[in-house]
């Protein structure tokens, strides 16, 4: 038997080939896709970047949700990146992707050597600093109501 073929027609869903031999037989192809996609939160203006053959990215503010459309198969990294800012997880890779993925990305402010945290260790939330290793802990407020939410100035 003799065949050739040839695609007859192809969009981004589906592709059409025809095989001509002792008889003729059509196929469609579905190209089948799938979303990574989930939040990211904690600071506003943040680069989320899907890598694998080609490179895509989205800017996302604080809550706001990224979506990447990927095909059926694939290996992809999706890296959230700000200047001045550290991200939990730091990146996250998927291989053969068979289904739909979400994952959520938490944006923290990095000050070289520094942290600033929230503590009810004197019976109300007071904010206190640290040494990136833990040590030196103390308090910077003292009040008798709660404060929360440090954030370092400027950046």
């Amino acid at each position: 038997m003799n065949w050739s073929g040839a695609v007859t027609e192809s969009d981004s869903s589906t592709t059409t080939v025809t095989v001509y031999g002792d008889m003729t037989v059509t196929a469609n192809f579905e190209v089948i896709t799938y979303t990574i996609s989930g939040t990211v939160t904690g600071e506003d203006g943040v680069t989320v970047t899907l890598s694998d053959d080609t490179i895509d990215s989205q800017t996302v503010n604080d809550g706001g949700r990224y979506s990447f459309s990927i095909t059926y198969g694939g290996s992809y990294t999706v890296t959230p990146s700000k200047a001045g800012y550290t991200f939990n997880p730091s990146y996250q890779t998927f291989s053969n992707v068979m289904s739909d993925i979400i994952r959520d990305f938490t944006a923290y402010l990095e000050i070289p050597g520094k942290i600033a945290f929230v503590s009810k260790r004197d019976g109300n939330d007071e904010i206190y600093i640290m040494d990136a290793d833990g040590s030196n802990q103390r308090n910077i407020t003292n009040n008798p109501g709660s404060d929360y939410s440090p954030s370092w100035s400027p950046f």
